[in-house]
């Protein structure tokens, strides 16, 4: 089916609505006399490379779940009128998306009735590298252009909806295509819908020095189908102002409000206003902002259905001012080749520090954000071992996660075996007799992990005191090889993540009989018969 500013018409208008990942759809959002939306923008997270949570990700959530209940996604969907927000089709990348990938969102589609399915434009994984929680900026070239053309016209056939390509935020200009000019030219050459994130509109415009409105009229406007606008922050450095899109419980500023405006006397096929609330824990501060968006009077008009801005253009004789052609197998490789240069130079290999007040200097903050984003995502699986792994080789949070990332992609597999794997072989190459100790501090978290995953009480025996280790080896690094600390214990899951720790009785130490041979750690443990 062929998409376009025809298709688009013909949808119904859904009003104002609340976008949520599944974490943020506290119950309090849904209750009657607090309906101030029309409809949910759920989403969809990638399962394959969040994994499963970890001991510690859950011991948060409990209490959080407790103290702020969540409305379920099952309930959302059956409930609620839904839009599809996706992380999973990532159509500027140059491989296509996956049978996996496809089945998961044609699936979500499926029982959320969605007209559509909204995705920021940028990379979500790679082949080469890890990025998960996080996505990265792409080069506007003709070799990017034509990839992810091509990718979105396999995605709409596949899916049966359109797919909503969202500007996504952007630090700076990377390639030789204005950002407008490449998403007029993807929006009309595959028929495609455009979600205009308002808040990254505003952060690109602030970053090279403009108004918030200078040369807006160079977007796909008859291609809109959907605006996002969010709360957000302003940040100085040096004599430079940047937007930082926070969402949360934080203001909507006003050079976002004026987009709006802007918006909605340019967008005759607009159908959809999203507030987005990721992060936020005050419900009544979302309720008031949904309310102040509704009464907002151009809002207000386009509820009602005036007439505010221009009809569609005509799609016949088009110059988008870019030679547009199939990607070739060498294209596609160009655009692998340079998405996997960028994201050494932003993460692994940044470069010298740049000048203290500059746009680059904000950037590499943001950058090194990022980086601790996604190295956070991996070392969170094992986060005592991360630690004992920084203590023992000396690293820095930043050079533990650049140790992780050089090693992990997002390719094929499992992504939780293979962060395990990463760390059993980072254990394996330790010139230390603190390796040992590292070893089974990974065999305690997959198992705390486990049971608490599966909320089952049970216990694990330690031959060290290693939860005492780990409380105090980020700031005492002698604590891997004192003494003090080699008695065993006793940990046991007690439930909802939530563990107790016994040391072994000294009597019972005492009437072991030890191997004289305690080996080149000095370390000792009980035979293995069994004495």
């Amino acid at each position: 089916m062929e998409f376009g500013p025809k298709y688009f018409a013909t949808l119904e208008q859904l009003g104002v609505g609340l976008g949520l990942n599944p974490i943020d759809a506290h119950a309090t959002y849904f209750e009657d006399d607090h309906r101030d939306f029309d409809y949910v923008e759920l989403t969809l997270p990638s399962t394959r490379l969040r994994g499963r949570p970890s001991y510690a990700d859950l011991a948060a959530l409990y209490p959080e779940r407790a103290a702020m209940p969540l409305k379920s996604e099952p309930e959302i969907v059956s409930d609620e009128r839904v839009v599809l927000h996706s992380t999973n089709l990532n159509p500027a990348y140059p491989s296509p998306s996956s049978d996996d990938d496809l089945r998961i969102v044609s699936e979500a589609l499926a029982r959320s009735r969605s007209p559509w399915v909204t995705e920021d434009l940028g990379v979500w994984f790679m082949g080469e590298r890890h990025l998960y929680p996080y996505f990265m900026q792409f080069p506007f070239t003709e070799d990017t252009l034509s990839v992810t053309i091509d990718n979105v016209l396999q995605l709409q056939k596949a899916l049966g909806v359109p797919f909503n390509a969202e500007f996504p935020p952007m630090g700076e200009l990377i390639g030789d295509l204005h950002p407008f000019q490449f998403f007029d030219a993807l929006a009309h050459e595959s028929g495609c819908g455009f979600c205009l994130d308002l808040g990254h509109l505003l952060s690109f415009q602030m970053e090279r020095g403009v108004d918030a409105t200078v040369e807006i009229d160079r977007l796909p406007w008859d291609s809109v189908t959907e605006l996002h606008l969010a709360g957000g922050t302003s940040v100085e450095s040096g004599e430079r102002v940047h937007y930082v899109d926070s969402h949360a419980n934080n203001g909507i500023l006003p050079g976002v409000w004026a987009l709006l405006d802007a918006a909605l006397q340019r967008s005759p096929n607009l159908k959809a206003i999203t507030y987005e609330v990721f992060g936020a824990k005050d419900s009544k501060k979302v309720r008031d902002q949904l309310g102040e968006i509704a009464m907002r009077p151009t809002v207000a008009a386009w509820r009602t259905q005036t007439t505010l801005g221009r009809s569609p253009r005509s799609q016949a004789g088009i110059d988008h001012g870019v030679d547009i052609k199939p990607p070739s197998e060498t294209t596609r490789e160009r655009v692998r080749r340079d998405l996997v240069k960028l994201y050494d130079e932003q993460y692994l290999f940044p470069g010298p520090e740049p000048e203290v007040g500059s746009s680059a200097a904000f950037r590499r903050v943001v950058h090194d954000e990022q980086l601790r984003s996604i190295g956070s995502h991996v070392a969170a699986k094992y986060p005592g071992t991360s630690r004992v792994l920084m203590a023992i080789e000396h690293w820095t949070a930043d050079e533990l996660f650049r140790e992780l990332l050089l090693r992990l992609d997002d390719g094929p597999g499992d992504n939780d075996a293979k962060i395990l794997l990463l760390y059993a072989e980072l254990i394996d190459q330790l010139n230390s007799p603190a390796g040992i100790l590292a070893r089974e501090c990974l065999e305690l978290e997959q198992w705390m992990s486990r049971v608490s995953l599966e909320n089952v009480t049970g216990s694990f025996e330690t031959q060290s005191d290693l939860i005492e280790i780990l409380k105090r080896v980020v700031t005492q690094p002698e604590a891997l090889t004192n003494p003090e600390f080699r008695v065993p214990s006793v940990v046991t899951h007690v439930g909802n993540a939530k563990f107790t720790k016994r040391l072994v009785d000294l009597v019972d130490v005492a009437g072991m009989k030890w191997c004289e041979n305690r080996g080149d750690d000095g370390l000792s443990t009980p035979c293995c018969t069994g004495e």
